[in-house]
């Protein structure tokens, strides 16, 4: 078993209410690390909701086009965490960077999508492992 995360969001307009998966990570040690520091204030506990701002996922969508723009930074703005293989690879290796990307594009597409909405939506972040 290792590290799963998911990103869902909410999106409520008037009497209807919209809940749903809208993207997750799994073993991604640098997004953990990622939303431990940013979003949890350091302490990310299993099984624990935590309220994500867009704001916050602007700034982990930046970092992301960061590391895609220059492979060098990555150990400075999304490094890996040796998690005993429970947060996955501590390479630099196509996979990370791959990783990077998926992440980047789907996160793209979610905050255009959800421009729409303004203030009526909200997103929160899960993990267990």
């Amino acid at each position: 078993m290792g590290l799963v995360m998911y990103l869902n969001r909410r999106i409520e307009r008037g009497d209807e209410c919209y809940w749903g998966y809208a993207y997750d990570w799994g073993k991604s040690g640098q997004f953990f690390k990622w939303f431990q520091k940013n979003v949890c204030d350091g302490d990310f506990d299993q099984d624990y909701v935590y309220d994500v701002s867009r704001e916050q996922l602007k700034s982990l969508l930046s970092d992301c086009e960061k590391v895609l723009a220059d492979p060098s930074v990555a150990s400075e703005v999304l490094p890996t965490v040796n998690g005993h293989g429970i947060l996955g690879s501590c390479e630099y290796d196509h996979l990370y960077f791959w990783d990077i990307e998926r992440t980047a594009n789907c996160l793209r597409a979610v905050l255009e999508e959800d421009e729409r909405y303004g203030d009526a939506v909200t997103y929160e972040l899960e993990a267990s492992w």
